[in-house]
């Protein structure tokens, strides 16, 4: 073989090296990339995962704050000395009335004491998370609910830390909604609570006044006697919103207030 051969191989040589180097590197760049997107996509799903079990809890904690502040005249706890509820069906009734004037809650209160009640049960339902590289910054949870006509929105801030096979992402908020009239409710009671307060009368005709209290058409009015003190005639003054069972196959909303030493007749009933 000659010098001429010899040379001819080795560049070929050469070359077959220098294109399986090149396909190496190329194959062992393409894998790790491969790998980093598996990382990403893996972290992202994890984070989306994360974000749904938060919203849940907070839809959850929503509707049970919702349907317990609602059945109890305004307000979830109350302290053993307040002498201002009643109770009745093993739950406390808030009293809305002192003689004539209205005592009610306002709707700023409510919010308040829903958002304190659903950030609690909210925190409170999160899974323990510490063996799965997420970390979550409780001293910086923060939640309001703000009360509308037609729902009820909750944002939440509680900053996470979500890592994935040395990856990382960040959720620092977190939004639900509940589907329910209870603004648009909770200005039928205000509304009876301020014409009765208004009119300075012990005597009070709910049937005059349908046409006046803006109901959706699948609504109940009416009151319940409740004798139970010895010196006031109490009366549970009852709205049922029906609209969530019909339209969301939900729960009936109930909004019960208590009343004192007044006499309310007659119901709305608009179906």
């Amino acid at each position: 073989m000659g010098r001429g051969q010899v040379t001819v191989f080795f560049m070929i040589g050469l070359a077959v090296t220098l294109m399986l180097g090149i396909s190496f590197y190329w194959l062992n760049l393409k894998t790790q990339s491969d790998i980093q997107n598996n990382s990403l996509v893996e972290l992202s799903i994890k984070s989306q995962q994360l974000k749904s079990t938060v919203e849940q809890c907070m839809h959850d904690a929503g509707e049970k704050g919702l349907f317990l502040i609602a059945f109890q005249g305004g307000r979830i706890d109350y302290p053993e000395t307040d002498p201002e509820y009643i109770s009745y069906q093993k739950l406390s009734i808030s009293y809305w009335n002192r003689k004539y004037n209205d005592i009610s809650p306002t709707i700023e209160n409510i919010e308040k004491k829903l958002s304190t009640f659903v950030l609690s049960k909210t925190i409170a339902c999160l899974p323990d998370y510490e063996k799965e590289e997420i970390t979550i910054d409780y001293e910086k949870a923060d939640l309001y609910a703000t009360i509308d006509d037609e729902d009820i929105k909750i944002e939440m801030s509680l900053p996470m830390t979500i890592g994935h096979e040395g990856s990382t992402s960040q959720i620092d908020s977190f939004s639900s909604r509940l589907d329910y009239n209870f603004g648009k409710d909770l200005a039928i009671a205000k509304y009876i609570m301020s014409d009765f307060s208004e009119s300075n009368n012990k005597f009070y005709d709910l049937t005059m006044k349908c046409n006046e209290l803006q109901t959706n058409h699948r609504t109940k009015v009416f009151v319940v006697n409740h004798i139970a003190e010895a010196m006031n005639h109490v009366q549970i003054l009852s709205i049922y919103d029906y609209e969530p069972y019909f339209d969301n196959n939900k729960g009936v909303l109930r909004i019960n207030v208590a009343l004192r030493n007044i006499t309310i007749i007659g119901y709305c009933n608009d179906f």
